[in-house]
């Protein structure tokens, strides 16, 4: 990959980079986890920061009711719209 940039080394690349604004140590991150035990992580997050709140997810979002106009109405709406 770095040869299709056009850069020799690693090194090439982050030249450009000032010395004082690099990361000289490794970064701060955890281990690497299986895919279950990221969601199982998750899972626990959620119940945590919902505990004790009222859920209303979908509240008003159901079907209503509309009537539907009639010919006369829909004649007049489009006779009125037109320039």
């Amino acid at each position: 990959m770095l040869r299709e940039i056009g850069c020799k080394s690693i090194d090439d690349l982050f030249a450009p980079i000032p010395a004082e604004y690099r990361l000289n140590r490794d970064l701060k991150v955890p281990p690497q986890m299986a895919e279950s035990e990221i969601i199982d992580y998750f899972h626990e997050r959620a119940d945590s920061n919902a505990a004790g709140y009222a859920m209303f997810l979908g509240a008003g979002a159901y079907h209503h009711y509309t009537r539907r106009r009639s010919r006369r109405e829909r004649c007049r709406r489009f006779l009125n719209s037109r320039p």
